[in-house]
């Protein structure tokens, strides 16, 4: 008998049984391979902790102001992990999104509101860069909460 299956039939309406799989974040499955972990294009495999840095930086990169760093990761390491391509496609989608909003925010600015609309979009802007690059620390998805999904 193993863990990952409850013993005897099923009565009708019981759910199917879970798997027991134990997960490090960052790291596949037991018995499973993420295909991140496969190196393609004769490119060298990425370890779990590079990746989750690489990850990391693609969603810091908006609080120094580089729009272009997300997409410089899709293209140079994107092909060799899905965990980087995910985040660097999550964190260019939130800094275009981002900069469409710094504008609107300015335009209303200057139509006689202050400077409190800019205020408010750089610290969301702000402050959901910097739970990104957290989540995607400890190997987790995250998705922006407000950006268009210009890259899927």
């Amino acid at each position: 008998m193993t863990d990952d299956v409850r013993p005897g039939p099923l009565m009708p309406g019981d759910p199917p049984p879970r798997p027991n799989h134990r997960t490090t974040p960052g790291a596949p499955p037991l018995g499973e391979r993420y295909a991140s972990y496969v190196a393609r294009d004769d490119r060298e495999t990425l370890t779990p902790r590079q990746e989750r840095i690489y990850a990391a930086l693609a969603h810091l990169s908006q609080v120094a102001g580089l729009v272009v760093a997300p997409m410089l990761l899709l293209a140079s390491i994107g092909p060799s992990s899905t965990f980087v391509d995910r985040h660097a496609k999550e964190a260019f989608n939130h800094q275009a999104t981002y900069v469409l909003m710094i504008v609107v925010a300015a335009v209303v600015a200057l139509r006689g509101t202050g400077p409190t609309p800019l205020g408010v979009v750089a610290a969301y802007g702000v402050i959901l860069a910097a739970f990104g690059a957290l989540r995607s620390w400890q190997g987790a998805m995250f998705r922006y909460p407000l950006a268009i999904r210009f890259l899927r």
